[in-house]
């Protein structure tokens, strides 16, 4: 592969980098993708693909946000329901074998047998509870809520937060050198000197 390319073989790479994009660009000409790529950039050129693929992408991730929010939404519908099932009438069934010896031949025949009890059993009762949870839980991921009550702020979270509600800059340093030297009373050290140098 050549490190350098002739000005005809330029153009037609970026007027096929326009056209068809830097893979079909690159394969029609030798030159490399990523060349061909740097070309356009350079240049200020939008592949016709880059662009297609870009508003494919987006079109695509808000249809699977869509998706995402109507499923949260679905399974939120699906725990209420289940959770109906606590306080419903429930069948007990049961599937059990009778045998029966007449002479030297055994007849087994199986039996069904079917109940109606006013709610279900307390082991049916915590499936149906684990059932719940995990449908309120997976809506509340899809939706980008807490599942938990453990998150975690980012650091810029984290400063918005120290901003919002210590406005003075040396309020909050102060909050910070303490918390560095551990929250120790006093602040001790060179932290603690440099504190109440200050004050």
């Amino acid at each position: 592969m050549p490190n350098h390319y002739t000005a005809e073989q330029k153009a037609e790479a970026l007027r096929l980098y326009v056209d068809l994009g830097p893979a079909e660009a690159a394969r029609q000409t030798g030159v490399p993708a990523g060349v061909v790529s740097k070309w356009g950039q350079r240049a200020g050129l939008v592949s016709e693909t880059a662009e297609l693929t870009a508003r494919a992408t987006e079109t695509a991730k808000a249809n699977r946000e869509a998706r995402k929010a109507a499923l949260a939404e679905a399974l939120l519908g699906d725990a209420e329901k289940l959770r109906a099932r606590l306080w419903q009438p429930a069948k007990l069934t049961n599937w059990g074998s009778q045998s029966e010896r007449v002479g030297s031949v055994t007849t087994t025949s199986t039996i069904y047998q079917e109940q109606e009890i006013a709610e279900p059993p307390y082991k049916d009762k915590l499936e149906i509870l684990r059932s719940v949870a995990t449908a309120i839980d997976k809506s509340q991921l899809l939706a980008g809520e807490a599942t938990s009550r453990d998150e975690h702020v980012s650091a810029q979270q984290l400063e918005r937060i120290l901003n919002d509600a210590i406005p003075d800059p040396d309020a909050r340093r102060r909050l910070a050198l303490q918390v560095l030297e551990g929250g120790r009373e006093g602040m001790g050290g060179e932290a603690g000197q440099q504190e109440a140098a200050t004050s």
